[in-house]
């Protein structure tokens, strides 16, 4: 086996796996659809399921004067509300869950995944979105539904969601193949454009050609 096509192999494999990690398996994390103008009950999100009081969406730059953290619209709980996704894992690792949630009033929100819980906390009163909540997951190849709930007992409490994923955790490993954390995990930091990623593998393959010598063919 020559030594020049082992470690193109190694590095695609590392790109493939990072490739992973990019990808958001979240549908309508950023709830544009349908449009609203203001602020309105929905019965149906696409890719998500209601259970509840109810709920709906608030174009935030109309109703808030200010853009939502993905997009212009984010979702709206109200009182007792939750809202799941069911999510097709490809392969088996550890993934980060994420969203930006923000309440007028002091909420509790609750995170499950496949109805065990993951995440329960306290949201403080705010104006507007400030802090991405994440929650380290290990997942295994498959379906699983992950819900985010608000467990108001007060009706009249809003609770705001946006920008939702699951992606897989850089620091972890996916399908078996550990991520080459810094040299290559970089170019993929907050959703760049896989051809950065791309562009890294060459310029370590090239140097790592030139480190083993060009006459070097075989073991």
């Amino acid at each position: 086996m020559k030594i020049k096509l082992n470690i193109f192999l190694v590095l695609l494999a590392a790109c493939s796996s990072l490739s992973l990690q990019a990808q958001n398996l979240i549908t309508g994390g950023s709830f544009e659809s349908p449009a609203v103008t203001s602020i309105a009950s929905e019965a149906t999100l696409p890719g998500w399921t209601w259970s509840g009081v109810g709920g709906g969406l608030v174009n935030c730059v109309n109703y808030f004067s200010s853009p939502a953290p993905d997009g212009d619209q984010a979702c709206w709980l109200y009182g007792n509300t939750s809202i799941s996704q069911i999510v097709i894992v490809p392969v088996a690792g550890q993934f980060d869950f994420s969203f930006v949630p923000f309440s007028p009033s002091p909420t509790e929100i609750q995170v499950t995944c496949d109805g065990s819980i993951v995440g329960d906390f306290i949201m403080p009163s705010a104006l507007t979105f400030v802090v991405k909540e994440s929650f380290s997951i290990p997942l295994v190849a498959g379906p699983h539904t992950l819900e985010i709930a608000s467990n108001s007992t007060n009706s009249e409490t809003s609770l705001f969601i946006d920008s939702v994923a699951l992606v897989a955790d850089s620091s972890g490993s996916v399908g078996g193949i550990s991520s080459i954390d810094p040299l290559l995990s970089v170019y993929f930091y907050d959703g760049l454009d896989l051809s950065f990623g791309i562009f890294g593998v060459c310029l370590i393959f090239s140097w790592m050609e030139k480190a083993i010598g060009s006459d070097v063919e075989e073991l």
